[in-house]
């Protein structure tokens, strides 16, 4: 496993400082004790913020705190502008503005929506475009890292991956930076709940020039990404266990997530297991490649049945996206055969929205990937995407990511050739043929 990782900026840390968060219900209440208790900072990076009671009393929480009222807590939210203004007047915009005060609220906009695009795509169509997708979620020195929102479902019954990194202020300043890095260079709720440019911002990034934007944002975020170091061998750090984020911004040319799992996936190495999550699978081709060409180890699939798609009650041709899901697993599962096993989350009254991966190998270390990306074409290409990639070799730590990967799957059923014939899985014709030109936006 050194050879994947010996290349990579990270960070050693103590295996107890990692805590696994299993459930939405405690990921909100940690979410809410840690608001409550920060001192010095709080960092909160999302797609969006919902906007009802549960969201409220979290926003409660930090403009609460008395370090808060007292100007010594440091606040940024950042979350994207297409989702973060969808829905006006109650959006996460009318939100979060109270916080403004004693806060930065940043909304980041791609400069890949622009001209007649932006003109003529509506909402909710035009977010195919690229999204800040990033979810981590800092207080203090403490780190939660997610794929989950900020929002009700999330919260009550949506199921996600959370890891909590405790007293890591290295990780904690890297994320913090980060989020101050990306908000130059994007829009900032001011007090009234308009949108203005954050001073630093010298261009505009869907009126100004692109090339000039990409520019100026690539090198700020470089900029951070050279702060951590090249971690090498393990075992000169005496510890065992190590951190290394992982970014995706492919508008950006950065591509540390993409990389690193190319290499992960060539490894051709026997008695290998991987197992892959994600609430909307559809790997990119290359990585489709490498997994079906390397029969030398064992893979399993965990994404959701189409009853447990966020977008299985939607109306319209949303309501078609769980069945163009159905296709792309189809397709997986046919061209793997027995060497891959596919299962889908199916909880009563739960939707499934878990994405990362675990990975063991004949040496002493497993590592596990959590964060925001679903792997596939536009977390690759267009979406701004955060990972943490987790190597230890510590035992227990070891055995709690198995226990993690293992209550997921006991809510899920393994997928056969018969699973095809069932109702909610037979895929209209329309949307196989639409899949082959629709899917890289997915």
């Amino acid at each position: 496993m050194n050879n994947v990782i010996s290349s990579l900026r990270g960070i050693p840390i103590k295996s107890s400082s990692i805590e696994i968060i299993y459930e939405p219900k405690q990921f909100y209440e940690t979410l809410c004790r840690l608001a409550s208790d920060a001192k010095k900072r709080i960092t909160l990076s999302t797609l969006y913020l919902g906007t009802g009671k549960l969201e409220k009393q979290l926003i409660n929480q930090i403009s609460g705190n008395k370090n808060f009222c007292d100007n010594k807590l440091k606040v940024n939210f950042l979350c994207d502008y297409l989702r973060g203004t969808r829905g006006h007047p109650t959006n996460s915009v009318s939100i979060l503005k109270d916080l403004h005060s004693k806060g930065n609220i940043y909304l980041y906009h791609t400069p890949d929506l622009r001209g007649i695009t932006k003109k003529i795509l509506p909402e909710r169509v035009n977010e195919i475009v690229g999204l800040q997708h990033m979810k981590f979620y800092v207080f203090d020195d403490d780190i939660i890292i997610s794929g989950a929102n900020l929002s009700h479902d999330y919260f009550t019954n949506r199921q996600d991956r959370y890891i909590l990194i405790k007293n890591c202020p290295q990780l904690a300043e890297y994320f913090t930076d980060l989020i101050e890095a990306v908000g130059t260079c994007s829009f900032k709720v001011q007090s009234d709940g308009k949108l203005k440019l954050d001073d630093n911002c010298l261009i505009h990034p869907f009126e100004g020039n692109r090339n000039d934007f990409i520019s100026m944002f690539t090198s700020r975020i470089k900029t951070i990404q050279n702060k951590l170091e090249i971690l090498g061998e393990l075992s000169s750090h005496n510890t065992n266990t190590s951190i290394y984020p992982l970014l995706n911004m492919g508008t950006y040319r950065i591509h540390e997530e993409n990389n690193f799992l190319v290499n992960l996936f060539s490894k051709q190495e026997s008695g290998s297991q991987i197992t892959i999550a994600s609430g909307y699978f559809n790997l990119t081709e290359q990585y489709i490649n490498l997994i079906t060409n390397n029969k030398n180890r064992l893979v399993n699939i965990i994404t959701a049945s189409p009853q447990a798609n966020g977008f299985y009650t939607a109306r319209g041709l949303s309501s078609n996206i769980p069945s163009l899901y159905v296709h792309v697993s189809k397709e997986f599962y046919e061209k793997n055969g027995e060497n891959v096993k596919i299962y889908e989350y199916l909880k009563p009254n739960w939707t499934f929205h878990g994405k990362g991966i675990w990975y063991n190998d004949k040496s002493d270390k497993m590592l596990t990937i959590v964060g925001s990306s679903n792997f596939g074409e536009r977390s690759c290409k267009r979406d701004l995407e955060a990972q943490l990639l987790l190597v230890t070799s510590d035992e227990e730590l070891k055995r709690k990511l198995d226990d993690e990967k293992d209550s997921l799957i006991k809510n899920c059923k393994l997928v056969t050739s018969k699973t095809f014939f069932e109702p909610d899985h037979i895929v209209p014709l329309w949307v196989k043929y639409a899949s082959k030109f629709i899917r890289n936006f997915f």
